[in-house]
């Protein structure tokens, strides 16, 4: 069992050196105005992916994002340096909430900073639109960013 073990792992590292960027990426961070979370994407210059925002411990918004890479370029991997994100989150899961009560389109611009072939970072800045219905279906809107440490496999 240990030597299958040792030598699922030691196949594991061998692709990830063969094949220096994969197209999963898993990121946990901290978002202004919502809270920190962690995100899953697929894809390289079009990515897709979701989100799960925490704030004070419980789920607060539960997203969808597009991600699209367009300029620069990187030591690590083929993957455009510079992006632009479309996100929109609600609170589906949120306790305290109603489903849907509160929903936040997120536009944003981000640089990639990748560290090695499997880890990095994402920066991003943008505005939060959004819309409350508990609040007599108001909008609001609001400056916002991102950071966010990613690993790539």
């Amino acid at each position: 069992m240990k030597k299958s073990a040792l030598l699922a792992i030691m196949l594991f590292i061998a692709t990830q050196l063969a094949f220096p960027q994969g197209k999963y990426e898993g990121s946990f961070g901290v978002t202004v105005n919502e809270g920190w979370g962690f995100k899953f994407r697929y894809g390289n210059n079009l990515q897709f992916g979701v989100s799960q925002i925490f704030y004070q411990g419980s789920p607060l918004l539960t997203g969808i994002e597009i991600c699209g890479h367009f300029a620069g370029k990187q030591m690590y991997g083929t993957q455009k340096a510079f992006y632009l994100l479309a996100g929109a989150g609600s609170t589906i899961f949120a306790k305290g909430y109603s489903t849907f009560e509160k929903t936040v389109i997120y536009p944003r611009v981000g640089r990639t900073i990748n560290f090695t072939g499997h880890l990095g970072l994402n920066l991003d800045l943008g505005i939060d639109l959004l819309f409350d219905k508990a609040l007599t279906g108001s909008l609001s809107v609001f400056p916002t960013g991102s950071a966010n440490f990613f690993f790539r496999f």
